[in-house]
């Protein structure tokens, strides 16, 4: 019998109020995780929207995430100025993530967070 250790990982992917529509943030790779699942928190003036492109490689070509391969979604009205929290999550098979903002957002921050891992994750010091 085989046993797996559950462990859990986050990463601060997101803090920045810049408009990423098409290049996205920082790569993330799923291998290894059941589940990853976005947390976000920010304010706006105007409309903003977080949205997912994936991969199969970490260097490739990025596409929008299909609806039907996210679970929730996150978005800021141009009245969410005091500040918004929400969650989504990503369940397609690509290889590596990436979070996408289309708007100017006044606060964003948007952490990773996986779990379900096969290992546990290490830090290099």
């Amino acid at each position: 019998m085989t046993t797996f250790e559950i462990a859990s990982q986050s990463t601060a992917i997101f803090a920045a109020n810049e408009d990423t529509t098409t290049t996205g943030g920082a790569a993330i790779p799923v291998d290894g995780c059941l589940e990853l699942t976005f947390v976000c928190y920010g304010s706006a003036s105007a409309a903003v929207t977080v949205s997912l492109l994936e991969s199969d490689e970490e260097a490739g070509t990025y596409t929008a995430v299909a609806p039907e391969d996210v679970y929730g979604g996150f978005a800021l009205a141009s009245t969410d100025s005091t500040g918004k929290a929400g969650v989504f999550a990503y369940k397609g098979w690509k290889n590596f993530v990436k979070v996408a903002v289309d708007g100017t957002a006044t606060a964003l921050t948007v952490i990773a967070l996986k779990s379900g891992c096969r290992h546990c994750p290490t830090d290099a010091a």
